[in-house]
């Protein structure tokens, strides 16, 4: 009997300790290309965390956008700011814990539109149209 509920014991903490997997880009999909600068980050969720930090950033696992932001247990998150336009962006998700070491997650990565705005055409003021 004790044998069966040391197996059983052993069994738990090892699904309950190991079992945390990294969750993939919902949106955009990673390699995504002419993703909207004011787009939502989203991804799936994992079972059994405390919550989730995002760093969004221009290098790999970089944070030059946005650093170590907790998100609680939500798994989108909108930058405030909106994202830089024609970029490749870095999403790293790390899984935070109360009871156990964060699991930083392998970067995930999009491209961002290029939003070049084609200028109003002009008037010209002066000279008056048709002076002489």
């Amino acid at each position: 009997m004790r044998r069966w509920l040391l197996h059983i014991f052993c069994f738990l903490i090892t699904s309950l300790s190991f079992s945390q997997e990294c969750p993939n880009l919902l949106n955009p999909l990673p390699g995504s290309t002419n993703v909207s600068i004011n787009t939502s980050i989203s991804w799936e969720e994992v079972v059994g965390i405390t919550g989730y930090i995002i760093n969004i950033g221009t290098t790999f696992g970089g944070g030059e956008i946005i650093l170590e932001q907790p998100v609680g247990s939500d798994t989108t998150y909108t930058p405030p700011l909106g994202l830089p336009e024609n970029t490749l962006i870095y999403v790293t998700i790390t899984l935070f814990f109360f009871d156990q070491d964060d699991i930083v997650c392998p970067s995930q990565s999009f491209t961002t539109e290029d939003v070049t705005t084609v200028p109003d055409c002009t008037q010209l003021t002066t000279p008056l149209d048709r002076a002489e």
